[in-house]
């Protein structure tokens, strides 16, 4: 069960509205609909009673749900503290951040922690400089990464993990939103959001291959300190926001740039300097 959807379910019970839970989940309440039903079917039973259109009540079943979910992130959560905690005293720490695979890697992480006392793994969230730094210094035994010429420059050793693509996250109500196929030239005339080249370089080369092959200048970027900044953005002015597909929000279209020869590919994985015995369980465990 995803952890996400336990949390809708969550704020679906402490709000008793599909709307305001919807609004809480930064979510369109179609989409807010939808992730409910999903656990319904998932589970096999009926949740929620839905004829009181006033206020949502919950069945039996999900009452039972509802305090099983409660518990299950209060477990995670005590786990991601403990985490931290040992993050601080350990010194092979694994440098993350927020993608698709984090839920599942640090409760592999947690269960290894939690059987293993002899060897433990510590998480540091980190994102660009801050992150090569972490590295360099060996604050970071090995960090998840956007591939870097940089650090291959510097003797580090890349190790491929998946792909994504860098994507216009369109909201639904812009009129880019309704075509089929969008033609890169015409986001001349709009504004893009982007995450601060302060805080991460991912984006950087496709910002630069934006102006210098299909026309836009640098007056069509506006650059935003954090993720849910980008989140907020879009939510409340409805103007398109760039990042990579996983870390787009799901009220909006998501449209991976994607060209033959594979431009906006980006290549994440594994950086590192030393190969051991700790290198080789993350490689192994976290894929």
């Amino acid at each position: 069960m995803d952890f996400k959807k336990m949390r809708s379910f969550i704020s679906l019970a402490e709000t008793g509205s599909f709307s305001k839970a919807a609004d809480a989940q930064f979510m369109a309440q179609s989409t807010f609909s939808a992730q409910i039903k999903s656990i319904e079917d998932e589970l096999g039973v009926s949740l929620v009673n839905r004829d009181n259109k006033r206020m949502v009540t919950l069945t039996a079943a999900g009452d039972s749900f509802l305090e099983y979910s409660r518990r299950t992130l209060a477990d995670f959560d005590d786990y991601l503290h403990k985490l931290h905690a040992i993050s601080k005293k350990q010194s092979y720490n694994i440098g993350l951040f927020y993608c698709s695979r984090l839920d599942t890697w640090t409760q592999a992480i947690a269960t290894h922690n939690a059987f293993d006392t002899e060897k433990q793994y510590g998480v540091i969230f980190s994102y660009g400089e801050e992150k090569r730094n972490a590295l360099r210094d060996g604050t970071l035994g090995v960090a998840l990464s956007a591939r870097s010429p940089q650090l291959e420059k510097e003797g580090f050793t890349f190790r491929h993990v998946f792909y994504d693509y860098e994507s216009l996250g369109i909201p639904y109500s812009h009129p880019l939103a309704k075509q089929t196929e969008i033609d890169l030239k015409e986001l001349r005339n709009e504004k893009i959001h982007c995450v601060s080249t302060s805080r991460t370089f991912v984006d950087s080369p496709y910002i630069r291959k934006l102006i210098e092959e299909y026309g836009l200048t640098k007056d069509n970027f506006v650059y935003e300190r954090r993720i849910g900044d980008l989140h907020f953005v879009t939510k409340t002015k409805g103007e398109i926001i760039m990042q990579p597909a996983q870390l787009l929000p799901q009220y909006v279209r998501v449209w991976e740039m994607r060209t033959p020869g594979n431009d906006f590919r980006i290549d994440y994985g594994w950086y590192y300097r030393e190969e051991n015995e700790d290198l080789k369980w993350v490689i192994e465990n976290l894929v």
